[in-house]
């Protein structure tokens, strides 16, 4: 259940950032792997244990690199503590924010002010779905044996399978060969 919540919130959250929607986009992206993180620790942390880790992204991720130590996921340590800084989207609070996206296949990322103008700029929300989508790769070999994938993918629309491969140079590698089971 843990993975296909995930995989939905993370072609919702692809659909959001080629539809623009900042903040949005990455709250939606941070709820995705987050899931995907509290279905590795399932097999050793109970729900109850899962729930008390709240959406501490920071958190969860260093307990995943314990559990997988031998795999080189450190080189995502910037794109956790960036997704981690959209939790904000979720309580925003009276000073605004800053976020800006990085869609997947541009060049030139999109910032937007949300919320009134503060007198100082408050910090900054960005992370590059391109970083997602090798995350997310990586995290799905974690939980899914090759030749398969989360089954929340076989119930896609034709739009749904547009935004996930959109400009994603990572979806045939674990999409595409997983369908047709060859590794």
């Amino acid at each position: 259940m843990w993975i296909n919540l995930a995989t939905q919130y993370y072609v919702a959250g692809r659909f959001a950032s080629t539809a623009g929607l900042v903040p949005v986009y990455g709250n939606l992206f941070h709820h995705a792997i987050e899931l995907y993180l509290k279905a590795i620790l399932a097999s050793t942390l109970s729900k109850k244990q899962l729930k008390q880790r709240w959406h501490h992204l920071d958190q969860l991720w260093e307990e995943v690199k314990s559990q997988h130590a031998t795999m080189n996921l450190s080189r995502f340590d910037g794109t956790i503590r960036a997704l981690h800084r959209f939790e904000d989207v979720r309580y925003p609070n009276e000073a605004g924010m800053i976020a800006s996206l990085m869609p997947p296949g541009s060049q030139q990322g999109v910032t937007l002010m949300v919320g009134p103008l503060p007198s100082t700029l408050p910090h900054a929300h960005e992370v590059h779905v391109a970083e997602i989508d090798e995350l997310v790769v990586e995290l799905v070999r974690l939980l899914v044996p090759p030749g398969y994938v989360p089954s929340a993918l076989l119930s896609l629309t034709d739009e749904g399978l547009r935004a996930l491969k959109h400009e994603n140079q990572m979806a045939s590698r674990w999409f595409d060969t997983a369908l047709s089971g060859s590794a």
